[in-house]
């Protein structure tokens, strides 16, 4: 397993040489690209995000926001590969956001003017809801997702990171009891060091495929991008290889 103080260091390389990428571009004038880039700026903000907690000593919950970058790069392939992807993104965002106006007005004592308001944006929700599910949108899962972008091979990594997010038995002995179940439980325990290693690796994995499209929503050239995303890799294979020797 990769040693989390080499792996971290790694990290700060190869976000600095993307973020450097991030200044030199672009974005170009269409809906599309404006949605894809600013999935690729939360991805980034959500990788340092991560790193924090990782350096804070807080690392199980580091896969947090980990799986929310896995969950932004489903998004962002798919529309790479089609601009037209973005209506179903906005069929979600209607869609969710109707649900959750319908969810405020069945509230009791809700004000009136806050009803009111609520009202009117579910009116404009609605419409586009609407609109968009008679063209034929509909709820996709994220495996869905993952396949159609082709990225399904990166479901386990989700699977691993809703396992340490979610307040499961297995979740719980890992973060306050350890390996050994004793009876003294810890708090702001740091994680093992091959835990850590793997959130870095998925995460890094992750920042890598994001800013690997950079060049389909800015002025960016792919060979530019791509240069970046390979040297990032060569950066994180010599800590693989230093594992190794």
């Amino acid at each position: 397993m990769t040693k989390p103080e080499a792996a971290r260091a790694a990290a700060t390389t190869i976000l600095d040489s993307f973020e450097d990428l991030l200044g030199q571009a672009n974005v170009a004038d269409s809906g599309e690209a404006r949605i894809g880039a600013s999935l690729i700026l939360t991805i980034f903000e959500q990788f340092r995000s991560a790193l924090c907690l990782i350096d804070a000593g807080y690392s199980s919950h580091a896969a947090g926001p980990i799986r929310s970058m896995l969950e932004g790069v489903a998004d962002l392939v798919n529309l790479s590969k089609d601009s037209g992807y973005l209506n179903q993104l906005h069929f979600e965002n209607a869609r969710n956001n109707v649900v959750l106006f319908d969810e405020l007005l069945r509230l009791k004592d809700v004000p009136e003017d806050m009803k009111e308001k609520v009202g009117e944006w579910r009116e404009i929700e609605k419409p586009i809801r609407n609109k968009l599910a008679k063209d034929g949108h509909q709820k996709m899962d994220l495996a869905q997702k993952m396949r159609d972008g082709g990225i399904g091979d990166a479901y386990a990594q989700y699977r691993i990171l809703c396992g340490m997010v979610h307040t499961s038995i297995t979740s719980l002995i890992a973060r306050h009891a350890g390996r050994e179940r004793l009876t003294e439980l810890g708090y702001c325990r740091p994680a093992e060091p091959d835990v850590i290693g793997m959130l870095l690796l998925i995460a890094v994995d992750l920042l890598v495929r994001a800013g690997s499209e950079l060049h389909s929503f800015t002025d960016l050239t792919e060979d530019e991008v791509n240069a970046v995303a390979e040297e990032a890799k060569r950066v994180w294979a010599a800590v693989d290889a230093d594992e190794g020797a």
